[in-house]
């Protein structure tokens, strides 16, 4: 080797870790606030519970405004996009609140959120690495852990791009990569290595507030034309659930029998999967099917249930004997359970709305929903139903998905400031023709002022929301 060749790749190596080192940062952060106890609720979402306390992410930040790494540094990051912590009081107000990860949150998988398992609360956040002009790969994600107090963090993996099918278990991340299925394994004290859980997949569903994990691959037999559909739990090991044979009548499957699988939905409540079923012969029949998984085994195919004679993608499960919502235009459809030979839906209800909605939840007969960013109900079970706009505010449905929790909806605010908001759904009603509509608030709470009409500025806020704030709300 000559010198020159040495000099060259002595540069290149240096260059190498100076470019690694760019998005290095110091952790030290908390403790802030208790290590919590108790039932977790709503992992998997923007909003998560456990015990007494309540972990949020403080509103959706542009990604546009980190220009440096040290603009997502942990203590450097906006306050806007951080991950909070307040104590929920019995009244159901919030108090003590911090920020327990002063970094950006962000992920483009709409599906995605908050999760605590043990005294982890694991999240993800645009990356501080850069490129070799300079340019900080914001559109890859840093998935990440940090102690319940924030007194300690650590990575657990950088992965390209910002919008991944992913999952964190209590043991493992679990994520697709271009046609493999990966994780990374972790325990109480460290971050273990990546490794493929399976290749060549066609197809996944990564399940919302669930870690059920399913994935379709091809038939292994080169001679058949069906694909087959694993399912996991956490970090358990794959299951087949449907395999070459799960239709036949024989041995062999006929290519009617030899079924096209695509993954549709999860119900985490019943614990029913469902997707469409193509036939591999001529006449190519395709329908929308439920299983009922009370256990991780192969399905019996007598046990299935049919929904529809077409692929219903966007639907709303009304529970496995009651049917499915169809909510795919402004025209709501029930479709009620069909036998395998029915060539035509059984629509039990058609009920028309204003726009395309975008299903929150049910609560008795009601069902909330937000149509152009605004709440709404309806008694979906009445003779005539009628829809109730519940609250003046802007509910944002464009990023995370609203939640509920309690009595109260989570929910991004669709106006100029993008901060999460909570309101009390049950205070709506209408009592001697008057209308008291919900009225929502910013869940990282105000402080005292006399610089807003009402005395009250958002505490949390970054300097150039505030000041836009203070001057939308003059004092009187």
């Amino acid at each position: 080797m000559t010198k020159f060749t040495k000099s060259i790749l002595i540069v290149l190596m240096v260059a190498t870790i100076a470019l690694a080192l760019v998005g290095c940062q110091n952790f030290k952060w908390g403790p802030v606030g208790p290590i919590t106890t108790g039932e977790v609720e709503n992992n998997g979402s923007m909003v998560v519970k456990q015990g007494d306390y309540l972990y949020y992410v403080n509103g959706m930040d542009d990604t546009a405004n980190i220009t440096k790494p040290e603009d997502n540094h942990f203590g450097k990051a906006s306050v806007k996009g951080s991950i909070m912590k307040s104590k929920i009081n019995a009244d159901g107000t919030l108090s003590d609140t911090a920020v327990v990860v002063p970094k950006t949150y962000y992920t483009g998988n709409t599906g995605a959120g908050l999760y605590i398992f043990g005294e982890w609360l694991y999240y993800c956040s645009p990356s501080t690495q850069t490129d070799k002009y300079g340019n900080v790969l914001t559109s890859n994600l840093e998935y990440m852990r940090t102690k319940l107090d924030g007194s300690k963090t650590q990575s657990i993996a950088v992965i390209e791009g910002s919008s991944v099918k992913f999952t964190f278990t209590e043991t493992a991340l679990i994520y697709v990569s271009g046609t493999d299925l990966k994780k990374v394994e972790y325990n109480d004290k460290k971050v273990g290595k990546e490794s493929v859980i399976a290749s060549d997949v066609t197809g996944s569903l990564f399940t919302a507030q669930s870690n059920m994990v399913f994935y379709t691959t091809a038939s292994e037999n080169k001679t058949l034309n069906n694909n087959v559909v694993w399912a996991l739990d956490g970090n358990s090991a794959p299951i087949q659930i449907i395999g070459d044979t799960t239709y036949a009548s024989g041995d062999t499957p006929t290519l009617k029998e030899q079924k096209t699988i695509s993954l549709i939905k999860y119900d985490k409540v019943e614990k029913v999967l469902y997707y469409s079923r193509t036939d591999n012969d001529t006449a190519a029949a395709v329908g929308t099917y439920g299983y009922k998984l009370d256990s991780l085994t192969a399905i019996d195919k007598t046990l299935e249930k049919k929904f529809a004679v077409s692929s219903v993608s966007s639907f709303v499960p009304l529970g496995f004997e009651q049917g499915i919502l169809d909510i795919s235009s402004s025209t709501v459809k029930v479709y009620k359970p069909i036998t395998e030979q029915a060539n035509v839906n059984d629509i039990d209800k058609e009920i028309t709305l204003s726009s395309t909605p975008t299903i929150l939840f049910f609560d008795g007969d009601y069902v909330y929903y937000v149509i152009s960013n605004s709440l709404m109900r309806m008694n979906y079970m009445a003779a005539v139903p009628s829809e109730e706009q519940i609250s003046d505010q802007s509910v944002s449905t464009s990023w995370l998905s609203p939640v509920k929790l309690g009595n109260y909806i989570y929910y991004i605010d669709g106006n100029n400031y993008n901060y999460l908001y909570r309101l009390d759904y049950t205070a709506y009603g209408v009592a001697e023709g008057v209308v008291t509509k919900a009225e929502g608030k910013i869940v990282s709470g105000y402080v005292e002022s006399d610089k807003t009409k009402d005395g009250l500025i958002p505490q949390f806020m970054s300097e150039a929301d505030k000041e836009s704030y203070i001057k939308a709300h003059p004092a009187e």
